[in-house]
């Protein structure tokens, strides 16, 4: 639940979707956000992410791009850097906590006065200490990742998964789920190609970051021609030509 007393909501979206949010504004920075611009991403993604824009002074209540953002988009090697400063000023009250070792509910109540409540205030617990995680905030030795959701099954058996495999699942680079990072196009026929990315773009090297948005481009670039109206010449049916403006 998000509560209504600030206009500015705490990020409440996972670390690594925010990083890979923001590392997709390298193939283009427009002057102005939309949502749209995170286009491989669920509705629900792509407005957490405006969101944590918003609250992060990356962009303005008008979506305007704010000169931190384009530091960190174009300033890639040293973009942990602009990062951590954007999150430092985003949450003014809760390094003072962490240096004097404070509670659980210390954190939680800070986290409060950022317009969270319930099920999204401990995923906005869980998103700040994934960040002080990567980015090397200091935390208290009492914090923890939100609370655990006892569930019915859960209170009959413990997880059979080994302590790694769970380890790893909770990650701070966990793969995102398909839905999240994944663009499909139609090529007729009952074909279908699905281009399914996870993990960090960011640790990716130049060369690599390029093939992959050279792929995402090309399969773009097709399912535009596949939506393309079409003519009919002589009885035979043709793509129409059209300019783009």
């Amino acid at each position: 639940m998000v509560t209504q007393s600030s206009d500015r909501v705490a990020v409440y979206l996972p670390y690594a979707t925010l990083v890979t949010g923001i590392a997709t504004l390298e193939v283009g920075l427009p002057d102005k956000l939309h949502k749209s611009v995170w286009r491989s991403q669920s509705g629900g993604i792509q407005a957490q992410l405006l969101s944590a824009f918003k609250f992060l002074r990356l962009i303005d209540e008008e979506g305007v791009v704010q000169p931190r953002l384009k530091q960190m988009v174009e300033d890639r090697e040293n973009r942990d850097m602009h990062l951590r400063a954007a999150i430092e000023a985003a949450y003014p009250s809760i390094p003072p906590l962490a240096a004097s070792n404070a509670s659980q509910n210390d954190l939680e109540n800070a986290m409060r006065a950022y317009g969270v409540a319930g099920t999204t205030l401990d995923k906005a617990v869980r998103f700040y200490l994934q960040a002080a995680e990567h980015l090397g905030l200091v935390v208290s030795p009492h914090w923890r990742k939100g609370r655990a959701t006892i569930t019915p099954s859960a209170t009959k058996k413990k997880s059979s998964k080994p302590k790694i495999k769970r380890d790893a699942e909770e990650s701070l680079f966990s793969p995102p789920l398909p839905s999240q990072d994944m663009i499909k196009v139609d090529l007729g026929g009952g074909v279908t190609v699905t281009l399914n990315v996870t993990g960090p773009i960011t640790q990716l090297s130049r060369e690599d970051r390029d093939f992959l948005f050279g792929i995402v481009d090309t399969m773009r670039d097709h399912e535009a021609k596949q939506r393309e109206p079409k003519a009919s010449v002589d009885g035979k049916s043709v793509v129409a030509v059209m300019e783009a403006n």
